[in-house]
């Protein structure tokens, strides 16, 4: 590690030449949290241009400690092959990755997929609107769908409910999402954003939790990352920065920073209400109204 960053990636370039038996321990301390990004990514590229079938499940074992920008290229090399892909979905069976990391796209190309096999098992995964242990929920919030609303009345409850961690017309904090161009979507997709928050995360959205070597916990996102430390966001913005060189062990949840059962802190009426604000047209004249 007293190597620059650069002769480190160039040095990692050449484990692709070596044997896969005595390159797999190597792969797998330079995907570990106290290793650089960089070091990570470039990790991720020689593992790519080795093919070797070993590879997928070092990034299964690897997973969770992954951070955002790590998880974007592993996940493209895994769906790179047929046979990569169905270990892929497989290890989503397992629960070793959560199905949420695949986004809309990818889950319509596995939807659309040309191998019968990943095909059905996409369907399997991905069929429903909402997730099972969801599904209740979204029946009885449905209503919310076609009852009389008031935008005014859902700014409060974006307020009390939202804009602790997220922002619209400049309202509110934005750790996850700016959703100021909500109003391009569905009601209903919106809705059911709400009720079922870990369907589907951006990798920018993975709730992550660290444990330092002197027994601290922290939970955010991954708003950066250097060659020193993790910098995680928290709610209503705030910034936590921690060393490499501390911490002990970092893991994703699994799950979006935006907890699921938000519903139970509202009605149904409230949430009508809040639709009705997220999308009113004349969204910002009423914000402006009203004291931030």
């Amino acid at each position: 590690n007293e190597l620059s960053i650069n002769d480190r990636v160039a040095a990692i370039e050449l484990l692709g030449y070596q044997p896969f038996v005595q390159s797999e321990i190597a792969y797998r301390k330079l995907l570990t949290a106290e290793q650089p990004v960089e070091v990570q990514i470039a990790c991720v590229q020689t593992m790519q241009k080795s093919g070797n079938a070993g590879i997928p499940e070092i990034i299964f074992d690897s997973w969770s400690e992954l951070g955002p920008q790590v998880r974007q290229p592993a996940l493209d090399l895994l769906l790179r092959r047929i046979k990569s892909t169905k270990q892929v979905l497989v290890a989503m069976m397992q629960g070793r990755i959560s199905p949420a990391v695949i986004d809309l796209d990818r889950r319509v190309r596995l939807l659309k997929h040309r191998d019968a096999e990943i095909k059905a098992m996409a369907e399997k995964m991905f069929g429903g609107a909402v997730s099972a242990n969801r599904q209740e929920v979204a029946r009885k919030y449905s209503a919310a769908l076609t009852m009389q609303a008031s935008a005014k009345k859902g700014l409060a409850v974006f307020d009390h409910s939202c804009a602790k961690c997220h922002r619209v017309d400049g309202r509110g904090y934005e750790v996850g999402p700016d959703i100021s161009d909500v109003r391009n979507r569905s009601t209903e997709a919106i809705l059911y954003d709400i009720l079922d928050p870990n369907r589907a995360i951006d990798p920018k959205y993975t709730d992550y939790i660290i444990l330092t070597e002197d027994g601290q916990t922290f939970t955010g996102l991954i708003s950066a990352e250097t060659t020193a430390a993790v910098i995680l966001r928290q709610a209503e913005n705030k910034q936590q920065t921690i060393a490499r060189n501390k911490i002990e062990e970092m893991q994703a949840s699994g799950k979006s920073l935006m907890p699921e059962g938000l519903e139970k802190d509202l009605t149904v009426q409230q949430m009508a209400d809040l639709l009705k604000y997220l999308k009113a047209p004349n969204r910002s004249d009423i914000s402006a109204s009203a004291p931030k």
